[in-house]
């Protein structure tokens, strides 16, 4: 195993081609060589090879022939010799670059590169200013030796590209579409561009969508694909070797007979590099037993399509449990998870589907291993699929150890229920695979059919809602529970926000928003950002990535699959169709979700966060949080100290809300009350809100002689719930030209500098009006609120644009007015100095109620009380029928209030005494009919009623049950 050793021994071009001599046990083999010739060339390449095979070894070698300095040579003398006796040709044409002595340069790359200008640059000694790589290219076309050769060589590319699947940057691989395209175009130098990869670019494009993996597959058709399987000999000999030395001594050998046919067959199929000798692949056949000999022929080739560092072909063969025979049932197992993974273009993926599907059918370990073979074997390097042979199918199964007449057995069952088909024509068996569906062409249309009025925005605040971005730290100082609000923008829209935004444009969000921008192109990001640079709008902040995002992109993919997966007629085609499906629209998920994450993190590493004219100090370090919360205690510096974080909230709960109604209703009854009525003890949750809002803030306290009440603002020691108080106050008790929208109060109280959360707000205002209110009108929709009970005063908040208050003229001769026609109406006093025009109104509307209708028709009464009958039929607004309709009725348009007093008082006199002398009327009316005297009208009634034989009026036939129930009844009462 020393040799194997030696042949594989890890190398890290970074640092060993630095050291010649670490690359001089370099042994030529004809895969390996053309590698070399092409780190010489010039055409773009793209070597492909399982881990362990030598590629890196190879492209270092090439790397130090066209260096071809001093240090490089020695190294470089003791490798020519052995590329002789392995392909002379080859010697001659490196023989030939190594005796020109023209020094070259080599860049080596290694894995993942951040920024692809700079370090190329930097390797060339090029100007730090050089920012893009045009500019670093076009430097070393004008300042490197015309004679020399510039290799540059990507080792481990499969991580660069890997990085640029999860961190959402699949376009950035156009960078190196723009290298190879300068590197095959070079002329003074010349240069040459190898990227080395475990696998194929569309392999390491799983996590991408169908889009970004055609967009990949165009930029590997740029380069010339070397595809280094390391299936020579020399390979079959060292695995064979290791598979010597861990094979247990007591392991059965394979049957000699069945051993001779496995022999005869693997040479007719050109197994093992197309070995022509007997007693080479005997020996081969032999030594790699329990390994079976199909599965040798298998695994190199397999390794190097869709290998893994867990996979490959060595540490399968480390693994695998040598104590029993090894098959393709094992092979196809150990991949498995790697084929299914493998969902590119060209992918297994499908291979795995279709041989997944027919394994759950199979009946017998035979037909699993003929199914797993049959599938392994027609993997090809590039994705094709690979002609198999009936008679290749049948050693393969055999050379597990499984007779040759059951494996043709097995065969003929599963072609006879098609789970294999056989070409007898051209002779090739595969694994059924249905009518063959081309999702990528049918995914390609649905994209074309609705790319143009695809809402990106619409469909994103659907599935990914944009998130938003709490303020922690200002929660937790002022006890509230604020954010941005988070939405989506397209990139001309920041624009249109930019030229037609008013520069008090509110937000959406209840205290900012933070507006996501989807711009996909340099093009967009740079007028985006210019835009939200000159952006008016308030509490708004843009984010705008720092490089192109492809998220309207991957929105739109997931839209045309999921389109695709609900059309019945598409998945009738093939069974098949919809298990392809998932899978690609589980990555296009994946692939959104990741794209949707860098535009969105709080942590944000590709995008930037701009308000106000400038750049914020959004990083990694330093999340969005943080800002939010700097932002939050600038435009809300007044917010109310409230310890009620169930209240200090958007949205409460129902138990909070229903809290929140019985306080209502408690301040319209229990104002004046020691603590509204609630005791010390009280536990209740209306109770806690009294006090954390009301009790502890100090606005409703015990005032002088002990007397409780709704304190003055400036008793109050908040300077924000000062402010809230004070507006409040003025909302209340300032009249204006026209009727204040409540929405008004709403807005000033949540909006900047207070910030009132909207679930404390109902306590606040209905507070105000209960402290502060002395002759108002409450409406919704233009209708007087006759009551304002707990659960209604609650409503009006849902929608507060709908209601408005007028405030009228309060001065004490107004005020004793109304205090006076509530006393007339219903001998009521003001002690408790609520709202004079509601007392008022309530007083009337006690006395209206109980006005007979006769009273109310009646002709017999005098004009006054007419006047004041018509006018009170008529009213349906408070405000105007004491205000303005009574004084021009009785006090001569002049505010000539105790005369209307008088003449009210009058006429309710007047009206009273109508309805008593209705009474007496009834009674001497009754009297006359029943010749009954007046002294006493009850006594006598019930006189005449008894001389009445109920009990033989019961016994009548013409009276219906009813009516003698009615008697019996009404009798009785007249009686007692």
């Amino acid at each position: 195993m020393s040799k194997a050793r030696s042949f594989f021994r890890a190398v890290n071009l970074e640092s060993d081609i630095e050291v010649p001599d670490r690359l001089s046990h370099y042994q030529p083999t004809t895969r390996s060589l053309p590698i070399i010739e092409a780190v010489l060339g010039r055409d773009p390449t793209l070597v492909i090879a399982a881990y362990g095979s030598g590629k890196s070894l190879a492209a270092g070698v090439g790397a130090l022939i066209a260096i071809n300095d001093p240090r490089s040579r020695d190294a470089v003398k003791c490798i020519l010799p052995k590329v002789q006796r392995v392909d002379p040709e080859a010697h001659q044409r490196l023989s030939q670059r190594f005796a020109a002595r023209g020094q070259g340069r080599a860049i080596i790359l290694s894995g993942h590169i951040a920024d692809l200008a700079r370090e190329i640059g930097s390797a060339l000694g090029a100007p730090e200013k050089l920012s893009t790589l045009e500019r670093v290219l076009n430097w070393a076309s004008a300042n490197l030796p015309s004679a020399a050769h510039l290799a540059i060589v990507w080792d481990e590319f499969g991580r660069h590209l890997e990085s640029l699947v999860a961190e959402g940057r699949s376009r950035e691989l156009d960078f190196v579409q723009r290298l190879a395209e300068w590197a095959a175009r070079a002329e003074a130098p010349t240069a040459s561009l190898t990227l080395l990869s475990h696998q194929n670019l569309l392999a390491y494009a799983g996590g991408l969508n169908q889009t970004s993996r055609n967009e990949w597959r165009k930029i590997e058709g740029r380069f010339r694909t070397l595809r280094f399987v390391e299936d020579s000999r020399e390979l079959y000999r060292l695995l064979v070797d290791r598979i010597g030395e861990r094979r247990e001594s007591g392991t059965p050998p394979l049957d000699s007979r069945l051993k001779g046919a496995v022999v005869q067959r693997a040479m007719e199929a050109g197994w093992f590099d197309g070995a022509a000798d007997v007693n080479e692949v005997a020996d081969l056949v032999e030594g790699a037993w329990p390994l079976s000999a199909g599965a040798l022929q298998s695994l190199p080739r397999l390794a190097a399509r869709i290998g893994q560092n867990e996979r490959s072909l060595f540490s399968f063969v480390e693994e695998v449990d040598l104590s029993r025979p090894v098959g393709f049932e094992e092979l196809y197992r150990g991949f498995s998870d790697a084929m299914r993974s493998d969902v590119g273009a060209g992918g297994a993926h499908k291979r795995w589907i279709e041989t997944e599907s027919a394994r759950a059918k199979a009946e017998s370990d035979v037909e699993r291993e003929a199914l797993a073979a049959a599938c392994l074997l027609q993997l090809g390097t590039d994705g094709e699929r690979r002609k198999l042979s009936r008679a290749a199918l049948e050693v393969a199964v055999a050379s597990r150890g499984i007779p040759l007449a059951e494996a043709a057995s097995a065969i003929n069952a599963l072609i006879g229920r098609k789970l294999l088909l056989h070409r007898c024509v051209v002779d090739d068996v595969s694994v059924w695979h249905g009518i063959d569906v081309d999702v990528a062409s049918r995914l390609a249309e649905e994209r074309a059919k609705r790319a143009d009025a695809f809402d990106a925005v619409a469909f994103l605040a659907e599935r990914r809602p944009a998130p938003i971005v709490r303020a922690t730290r200002h929660n937790i100082e002022y006890g509230t529970a604020r954010y941005l609000c988070g939405r989506y923008l397209l990139s001309e829209e920041v624009e249109l926000q930019a030229e037609g935004s008013a520069p008090d444009a509110a937000p959406v969000g209840p205290w900012g928003d933070v507006l996501y921008v989807l711009a996909e192109s340099e093009v967009e990001i740079a007028k985006a950002r210019g835009a939200a640079l000159a952006s008016p709008r308030e509490r708004t902040l843009y984010v705008i990535p720092s490089r192109p995002l492809r998220v309207v992109d991957a929105a739109l993919e997931v839209a045309c699959l999921e389109a695709l997966r609900a059309d019945d007629n598409l998945l009738a085609e093939d069974p098949l169709v919809s298990v392809e499906i998932d899978e690609l629209l589980s990555v296009a998920r994946r692939q959104l979700d990741l794209a949707v994450h860098r535009l969105t993190s709080d942590r944000p590493t590709d995008a930037k966060w701009y308000y106000a004219g400038a750049e914020l100090p959004v990083t990694g370090e330093r999340p969005a949080t943080i800002v939010a919360s700097e932002m939050m205690g600038a435009w809300y510096p007044k917010t109310p100290l409230i310890a009620n974080d169930q209240l200090m909230r958007q949205r409460v709960s129902k138990q909070m809300n229903t809290a929140r109604v019985r306080l209502l209703m408690r301040m319209t009854e229990s104002a004046k009350k020691p603590w509204m009525g609630y005791g010390r003890d009280d536990t209740s949750v209306e109770a806690s809100v009294y006090r954390t809002v009301l009790a502890n803030t100090g606005l409703h306290r015990e005032g002088p002689a002990g007397l409780w009440g709704f304190a003055e603002p400036e008793k109050v020691q908040d300077p924000g719930l000062k402010l809230a108080w004070t507006t409040a106050k003025s909302f209340f008790q300032e009249p204006s030209a026209e009727p204040k929208k409540l929405s008004g109060l709403v807005a000033v109280l949540t909006g900047p500098p207070i910030g009132a959360p909207s679930g404390v707000i109902p306590v606040i205002v209905m507070a105000g009006y209960q402290a502060f209110a002395r002759c108002v009108s409450l409406r919704s929709d233009g209708a007087y609120v006759a009551d304002i009970l707990g659960f209604d005063a609650n409503r009006m908040f849902a929608d507060p644009e709908r209601h408005e208050v007028e405030v009228h003229e309060a001065d004490d001769g107004t005020l004793l007015y109304l205090d006076e026609l509530a006393y007339v109406f219903a001998h009521a006093k003001n002690d408790e100095e609520v709202e004079a025009l509601r007392f008022a109104h309530d007083a009337f509307a006690q006395w209206w109620a109980g006005l007979p209708n006769g009273a109310r028709r009646s002709h017999r009464l005098s004009q006054g009380a007419q006047a004041l009958l018509r006018a009170a039929a008529e009213a349906s607004d408070p405000a105007a029928f004491f205000l303005r309709v009574l004084p021009d009725l009785f006090g001569g348009g002049r505010r000539d209030f105790d005369a209307v007093v008088a003449v009210v008082e009058a006429a309710r006199d007047e009206i009273d005494g109508l309805v008593e002398g209705y009474l007496d009327e009834a009674v001497r009316v009754l009297g006359e009919a029943f010749r009954i005297g007046n002294d006493n009208a009850v006594q006598g009634m019930q006189s005449w009623v008894a001389c009445l034989d109920v009990d033989s009026l019961l016994t009548r036939n013409d009276l219906r049950l009813t009516d003698k129930a009615i008697l019996r009844v009404r009798w009785e009462r007249v009686i007692s």
